[in-house]
């Protein structure tokens, strides 16, 4: 609402559309957000339970076209990369710098 609104139901495309870091937040204490600064994508659970993605028995894709990478939280240290159209590299203790 108002003159500076954030988020907006397009009802000709049935598309409910966030401007850019306007965010999805789930639970009491909004522990669970989604994000799109204008920049990044960014799916964030800021408690200390776990997040689940369940595909019920059929395959999970993560699509990228330019690889993948797994590492923890603060982009230190990387586990796993998939370098497309290249190898798959499993790294244990590896220090890294932020992704970008």
């Amino acid at each position: 609402t108002g003159a500076s609104y954030n988020v907006t139901w397009d009802k000709s495309a049935d598309d409910l559309i966030f401007a850019d870091s306007a965010k999805v937040a789930f639970g009491t204490s909004s522990d669970f957000t989604i994000v799109h600064d204008g920049t990044s994508n960014i799916i964030k659970s800021v408690n200390s339970n776990a997040t689940y993605i369940d595909s019920q028995g059929a395959w999970l894709y993560l699509q990228s076209n330019a690889g993948i990478q797994l590492g923890d939280v603060g982009g230190n240290e990387i586990f796993i990369k998939c370098i497309d159209n290249g190898a798959v590299e499993l790294y244990y203790d590896m220090l890294t710098i932020p992704m970008t």
